[in-house]
């Protein structure tokens, strides 16, 4: 497309972002705001491929509830 600026983007933590140089500051807050919820989407989904990842791993209903208790104590960070 003619005008229009390339943003190229590395998937993963500490994703690194080339943002165009000479774009609206309405286009360019639009695109920080959508950066950031797409962040913070990938962040719960490496949550939750961990938890199933961890859980699968385990045999006894025990096990599993205080892996739970474990993990949601990290989480909160108490």
């Amino acid at each position: 497309m003619k005008g229009s600026q390339d943003v190229k983007a590395t998937v993963g933590k500490g994703a690194q972002i080339e943002k165009p140089s000479k774009v609206p500051r309405t286009v360019r807050a639009r695109f920080d705001s959508k950066l950031t919820l797409l962040e913070q989407r990938l962040e719960e989904a490496e949550l939750l491929l961990d938890v199933s990842r961890r859980m699968a791993g385990y045999d006894e209903l025990d096990d599993v509830l205080r892996a739970l208790v474990e993990m949601s104590t990290e989480a909160i960070g108490t």
